[in-house]
């Protein structure tokens, strides 16, 4: 049951921390795309 709740949790960092690094790219890329 730990292990269990311990990787649902890993899971929902990874996919958060995806989520958070292509926003950023995203927002990179339309700043800079806006700039030009």
């Amino acid at each position: 049951m730990i292990l269990i709740i311990g990787g649902e949790i890993m899971v929902y960092i990874f996919v958060g921390a995806t989520i958070v690094i292509y926003a950023g790219i995203g927002t990179y890329v339309v700043k800079k795309t806006i700039k030009s």
